[in-house]
């Protein structure tokens, strides 16, 4: 392994997420070179989701305020947190919601649904504008 962190931060820009998805997992592809497709387009689901989050429902795309990305690698555990600063929101609620059959075309909520299904570990802090995720990574080819 060559390095076992990657930390970035940039302005609330959509247009920023996706050049630092791939960054992210050109980082993940050289710390777990085995690392199969299903990884990684599991992994660029997560950050996608994570950063597209912040950007838009986070920081509401103001350019004046930041989203805070790292990713630090253990062992074959991949950590991550996502950081934005908005005013948080109801975690717990939005999963809800999401889960109740009327509300399956709604725009919130499926995405944090989503990521909680693909990782092992998904916490928030107490008012939800920061997100903890972990997960093991299987690089077995």
């Amino acid at each position: 392994m060559t390095q076992n962190k990657f930390d970035v931060s940039f302005q609330s820009d959509i247009y920023k997420v996706n050049d630092i998805v791939d960054n992210s997992l050109r980082f993940l592809k050289n710390n777990f070179p085995l690392l199969n497709d299903n990884n990684l387009m599991e992994f660029r689901l997560i950050f996608c989701e994570l950063l597209f989050n912040a950007v838009i429902h986070g920081n509401k795309q103001d350019a004046g305020k930041n989203v805070f990305f790292s990713i630090n690698v253990t062992g074959g555990y991949v950590n991550s947190i996502v950081s934005d600063e908005g005013n948080g929101f109801d975690y717990n609620k939005a999963l809800k919601i999401s889960c109740m059959a009327e509300n399956i075309f709604l725009e919130s909520g499926r995405g944090i649904r989503l990521v909680k299904s693909l990782v092992d570990r998904l916490d928030f802090d107490t008012n939800g504008s920061t997100v903890k995720f972990c997960k093991k990574v299987e690089s077995d080819g």
